[in-house]
């Protein structure tokens, strides 16, 4: 997650094993099964990620997560009123992702191959 989550943090605690939150303004919640990184410092080595939920005020990070969604192929949200910026786009894109939901605040992403 890098972002907010809809500030639904707490909720996403209890639907997934483990919740890797990337932003150094969260609160710091103590919970076994988070995990706060400041930056994007070996996020290559994860490798079984489910969901990325990307604030689109975080937009410019979404090219340091190409090598963890080539890998893993999770579901991306980007959370926000309007569509991410056409450069960010071709990157997802080139890599078979289509939006699949579009929502008041928010689109989803998921790989098409």
């Amino acid at each position: 997650m890098v972002g907010t989550a809809f500030e639904q943090l707490e909720d996403l605690l209890e639907v997934f094993a483990t919740v890797f939150v990337i932003n150094d303004t969260n609160p710091r919640l103590q919970k076994r099964n988070v995990v706060y990184r400041e930056d994007f410092n070996n996020i290559g080595l994860l490798t079984d990620i489910d969901l990325i939920i990307i604030d689109l005020k975080q937009e410019h990070t979404i090219p340091e997560l190409t090598q963890v969604w080539r890998r893993t192929n999770p579901t991306i949200i980007i959370q926000g009123p309007e569509l991410i910026s056409a450069d960010y786009q071709k990157l997802l894109k080139a890599d078979h992702y289509a939006i699949i939901e579009v929502a008041k605040g928010y689109y989803v992403w998921k790989n098409k191959k």
